[in-house]
């Protein structure tokens, strides 16, 4: 976990066989694993985990936000919080 805005929690992978960056970002809780959360897919696309409400789901401009923080993320290992 390299940052946290609201609910949603923002993560950095670097792989040093191909040297790239990969940033993701899902929302706390709903789920164990990655892919049981509500989170954002690689195409910046809001993915939401099933049995979620619709009170569980993050607003539009939270949504907005995170694609920021992950473009910020994506631009390479060093990750100045916003």
């Amino acid at each position: 976990m390299i940052d946290i805005f609201g609910d949603w929690i923002i993560e950095q992978k670097f792989d040093s066989e191909t040297k790239q960056v990969f940033c993701r970002a899902s929302l706390k809780g709903n789920g164990t694993w990655f892919a049981g959360k509500t989170r954002l897919n690689m195409n910046n696309e809001l993915i939401v985990s099933e049995g979620s409400s619709s009170r569980d789901r993050p607003s539009l401009e939270d949504v907005r936000k995170v694609r920021v923080l992950l473009e910020n993320c994506r631009k390479g290992l060093l990750y100045i919080p916003m």
